[in-house]
């Protein structure tokens, strides 16, 4: 049975497992067991925002060694690989390699005799039609959903601001860029409505002063990633942006990619 622990968060997870599948489907590997870990980033046991998943046995574990330090994040951005231990004590990044030569280096751990597995925001592939079709909300998120999806219509624009500690989002996504595209959108459509997520409570309080009711938004949001409400919650977020006909978005954020990718949408960042 393979191993592998995704980490990071909620999205940086998604984007692993679901390469991750895409590789083993290639070869033949259908026995898969997958440790959730609790920490700061995610906790949150996996069962209470998402379905089992075909061929993934789950087992949720509290990540009692986990630091919110320089280190962890460097760990986000890495992949390790285990037998028992770390081998060698190395950490392998990856993070600066193309995507083509993740996949190539990934298969060839996969081919070899080891078979644990530490993966963080892995991409493996570009083919953005096969993505994130093995991921389904738990009955209770969906339900939750579907009472925001009646308030959507056929232009209805995602806005995802990310601040918080995400400097290079605060940098290189300015609040004055959505605003302008917004108030662009308004302008050729009065109709228009924007599903708005942040992780900004000051953010959305300006959003909703300047646009009123064209502003939807989650009015029971729980915006700490630090409990299992905070990552329903995410998980809303996440799923309601994939069902806009585009995303507005932050630079250096995955959640805002992943959500364009589940929809298959179109995700404009905001650049200055």
């Amino acid at each position: 049975m393979f191993e592998i622990r995704p980490t990071g968060g909620l999205c940086d997870r998604l984007v692993t497992i679901e390469s991750f599948i895409a590789v083993t489907k290639q070869l033949n590997i259908s026995d898969i067991k997958m440790i959730w870990l609790l920490n700061n980033e995610l906790n949150c046991n996996f069962e209470e925002i998402l379905q089992p998943i075909s061929g993934i046995v789950v087992q949720n574990k509290l990540d009692i060694s986990y630091k919110s330090d320089v280190l962890s994040r460097i760990k986000r951005k890495t992949i390790s690989l285990f037998n028992n231990k770390i081998l060698n004590k190395k950490h392998i990044d990856l993070y600066s390699l193309s995507v083509s030569d993740k996949y190539q280096y990934v298969i060839s751990l996969l081919k070899s005799n080891k078979s644990r597995y530490s993966f963080s925001g892995l991409l493996l592939s570009e083919k953005t039609n096969d993505y994130f079709d093995c991921f389904f909300p738990t009955a209770e998120i969906t339900s939750t959903i579907n009472s925001y999806l009646k308030h959507f219509s056929d232009s209805t624009i995602g806005v995802h601001i990310r601040r918080t500690d995400n400097v290079y989002a605060i940098k290189n996504s300015p609040s004055e860029l959505f605003y302008k595209n917004i108030e662009k959108e308004i302008k050729e459509n009065d109709d228009v409505k924007f599903y708005v997520a942040t992780d900004s409570e000051r953010e959305l309080k300006e959003l909703i002063k300047r646009y009123g009711e064209k502003i939807i938004y989650q009015t029971e949001c729980v915006r700490s990633r630090v409990t299992s409400d905070g990552i329903k919650s995410a998980m809303i977020d996440l799923f309601l942006l994939s069902k806009t006909q585009k995303i507005l978005g932050s630079d250096w954020s995955a959640f805002s990619a992943t959500a364009a990718k589940l929809g298959r949408i179109e995700l404009i960042k905001m650049l200055k």
